[in-house]
């Protein structure tokens, strides 16, 4: 069975594009996998360095292009449906969405959607999803977003497929402030226990568009890859996550 996740969130800047990045080349080891662009930053099909030639999602939800046709493969055989600054412009819908990605399902074990960093555009690819990862810096810029984005699931009626909050851009040694925030998160069940450390391996990493020759962020990526696929926070560790800093849910 394909497995369809979605790293998504709210607000820009908290690492969402390098965790799908970290994800699929952890992911892409013993598995196949397809990266959907969905972002008209073109963040990911950048990181992967995807040319600007040839084809794009959009040239996909015009129907102008088939799947087959557009795909990219990376240097770390990573599939990528490259991102297009028109999705700026496009609707795109739960039922249009999935069947962009129908035809990878039962051929692909993977499919990851990277998703626009805006209230508006999750909702779709968060019901498609069968897991959503919701990255969030830990800190009190980020973490309403977070739980803001939780707390949408939490309305949709897919709070099951919330895998919980991963902690990005995270530090060593650890301040005070991200000790105690990510203890409590860590403590009420919300995140999962790997984080996403920064260092300064991530800029050449990305400069080469693989982590074949970063064995220290392919253990990072690993580790978190792995534990999406066995961790579940509680359904009601995420609606008090959601309603403590979030909306209020119902």
């Amino acid at each position: 069975m394909t497995e369809i996740l979605c790293i998504t969130s709210g607000k820009g800047g908290v690492g969402k594009t390098t965790t799908t990045f970290a994800i699929a080349e952890a992911a892409v080891r013993q598995n196949s996998v397809l990266v959907f662009d969905l972002d008209p930053m073109r963040s990911i099909s950048r990181q992967f360095k995807v040319p600007y030639e040839g084809g794009t999602v959009a040239d996909l939800i015009s129907g102008e292009k088939r799947l087959q046709d557009i795909v990219y493969e990376t240097e770390s055989e990573v599939l990528i449906i490259p991102g297009s600054k028109d999705l700026s412009f496009l609707s795109l819908g739960e039922d249009a969405l999935y069947s962009l990605i129908e035809p990878a399902i039962g051929n692909v074990d993977y499919v990851l959607l990277d998703t626009q960093p805006s209230m508006g555009a999750i909702d779709s690819p968060m019901r498609v999803a069968t897991k959503i990862v919701v990255p969030s810096i830990m800190d009190l810029v980020s973490l309403p977003i977070a739980a803001e984005t939780v707390a949408i699931a939490k309305r949709m009626g897919i709070l099951d497929k919330v895998v919980g909050v991963l902690g990005t851009n995270v530090r060593r040694p650890l301040s005070v402030s991200t000790r105690e925030i990510y203890g409590m998160l860590r403590e009420g069940g919300v995140a999962l226990e790997h984080v996403m450390w920064s260092t300064k391996l991530w800029p050449e990493a990305l400069a080469l568009g693989t982590l074949k020759t970063q064995p220290v962020l392919m253990t990072i990526a690993q580790e978190i890859f792995d534990e999406i696929l066995e961790f579940k926070s509680p359904n009601e560790a995420l609606s008090a996550f959601a309603a403590l800093l979030g909306e209020p849910v119902s």
